[in-house]
């Protein structure tokens, strides 16, 4: 489902509802910043191995095992995927279609308006496709405001 702007916070603060997210676009420092948050949300942590697999571009191959494994230890698990392409569309086709609880965190900067990982993001009532943008105009000035006001 593709999240509009406006409703991206909502949908990064039930990270938990979702089975999968793909974060996709220009800006990869806010790519992965929302990926790292998601992950959080649901794993609690960014660095337990029995809760979190990080998969890189070397072992983007093992998506379906990761994402059907089960915890060791207890709690919900994720699978975080970073530099994805459309090559790994039919790998996360495949692990949407068994039923399980693990979340699946897509990092995926530059993917074009037609990628086939963005259709099938997009095509999903239960995987979250969310764009990535520098921001401009009103929505800089009010981080910046955000962030001073917190300092």
């Amino acid at each position: 489902m593709k999240v509009e702007t406006r409703n991206i916070g909502r949908a990064l603060a039930d990270a938990g509802t979702w089975r999968a997210i793909l974060l996709h676009g220009e800006d990869s420092g806010l790519i992965r910043e929302r990926a790292a948050h998601s992950v959080r949300l649901v794993a609690e942590t960014l660095d337990d191995p029995f809760r979190v697999a990080q998969l890189d571009r070397d072992t983007q191959d093992r998506l379906e095992d990761e994402a059907t494994a089960l915890s060791l230890i207890g709690g919900r698990r994720v699978v975080w995927v970073r530099d994805a392409q459309d090559a790994v569309t039919p790998l996360l086709a495949r692990a949407l279609e068994t039923q399980t609880d693990t979340l699946i965190v897509i990092e995926a900067p530059g993917l074009s308006s037609r990628s086939k990982l963005r259709a099938l993001a997009e095509s999903r009532k239960d995987v979250a496709s969310i764009a990535c943008y520098p921001e401009e105009g009103r929505a800089l000035s009010q981080t910046v405001t955000d962030a001073v006001s917190q300092a």
